[in-house]
């Protein structure tokens, strides 16, 4: 036991602390989001209800979202420009590089597959940012027809098209 722990530390490490970081988004925005419905004489939702609130969804890939991008363009500035001395850059021009690599030696036959295999790190995030980006615009339009319904003035619910345009997304 002593050893899979140790074999898989971060692993465990990181798991924990993305549960306990989510579990404390969770709980925090659950309750703001109540004290929100209270102020304006709504019946509170239960956990299970919030989980699916656009509430809930927007403020998780909101948050999400800037993590994807900011990780895509990390890989993608790590393959195209140099740092001397960083363990993630490519090495310098002048310095030895090792010519023998993953994907020209499995993938020499296809050019295709030797590209989306070097590539597929950055590929990966970018689709995570455009879905995180997706369901933090549907969210946050779940979000703001709720907000309009309950407002004093009544407001009409928005078009998915119109909250995309809009200062408020």
């Amino acid at each position: 036991m002593k050893k899979r722990i140790k074999d898989h530390g971060l692993l465990l490490a990181l798991t924990a602390l993305f549960i306990a970081s989510f579990g404390g988004q969770i709980v925090t925005g659950f309750h703001s989001h109540n004290d929100d419905l209270k102020k304006h004489h709504q019946p509170e939702l239960v956990l299970s209800d919030y989980l699916q609130s656009g509430h809930f969804i927007e403020a998780t890939f909101e948050n999400w979202e800037s993590e994807f991008l900011q990780m895509g363009l990390y890989v993608v500035l790590t393959a195209a420009l140099y740092q001397r001395g960083s363990a993630e850059s490519n090495p310098l021009p002048d310095e030895p590089q090792d010519e023998k690599k993953f994907a020209k030696r499995y993938f020499r036959d296809s050019r295709f597959l030797r590209t989306l295999y070097e590539n597929s790190l950055s590929a990966a995030l970018f689709a995570l940012f455009a879905i995180s980006f997706a369901l933090h615009l549907y969210g946050g339009w779940r979000e703001e027809n709720v907000k309009r319904l309950i407002s004093p003035e009544h407001a009409p619910p928005q078009s998915l098209g119109e909250f995309f345009g809009s200062s408020d997304f």
